[in-house]
């Protein structure tokens, strides 16, 4: 990750809901991506990718939907292996973030 990258990383966390920001730092992303671009048998360098793509989208830099395409431009996997690191990404991390965020706008709806 380089350090223009950092720093809009750093930035969007400062933006994003308190929640959000809480379950990302809970998450231990960062171990757990490692863990699954091992387990997939990635090179080191893939594994920084898919890191990045994933800060990226955990912090609203980029659309989740846009996930899977960025992963294949970047990594260049067979569509089975994409599909299979993009479900495991999600079942270990999204769906952790995904919960935070609904839940802060449930709050805040509760509140108006």
């Amino acid at each position: 990750m380089n350090e223009h990258q950092k720093q809009l990383i750093k930035e969007a966390m400062e933006k994003i809901p308190k929640e959000v920001r809480t379950a990302i730092e809970a998450s231990d992303w960062e171990r757990t991506i490692f863990n699954i671009g091992r387990e997939h048998k990635l090179h080191i360098d893939d594994i920084d990718v898919l890191s990045i793509e994933t800060i990226l989208t955990m912090v609203g830099l980029e659309h989740p939907k846009n996930f899977p395409d960025n992963l294949q431009k970047n990594i260049h996997l067979t569509d089975e292996k994409l599909m299979d690191i993009v479900d495991e990404v999600n079942e270990k991390l999204f769906s952790k973030i995904r919960d935070a965020l609904k839940k802060y706008y449930e709050d805040q709806s509760a509140d108006n």
